[in-house]
């Protein structure tokens, strides 16, 4: 029988690793430069509005944050 502890442990490892993964997809796109994730509905509203070198490097900042977020779920 599982405790209320170790399922909300598994439930943060899981929501870290989603975090990890979107993260490292966004940041492999940025760095990429792939079109297909700057054509994307939710994120041609910003590539539109700045130049596609800003907006790659403004999404590796981003994909890079969400990493450490993960890092800091998985790890507390």
């Amino acid at each position: 029988m599982t405790t209320y502890s170790t399922t909300l442990q598994h439930l943060s490892l899981l929501l870290a690793a989603l975090f990890a993964a979107g993260g490292a997809l966004c940041l492999y796109a940025a760095i990429r430069g792939s079109s297909w994730f700057f054509r994307s509905p939710n994120v041609r509203w910003l590539a539109d509005r700045l130049p596609l070198p800003l907006a790659r490097a403004l999404y590796a900042l981003l994909g890079l944050a969400i990493i450490a977020m993960a890092a800091t779920i998985a790890f507390s």
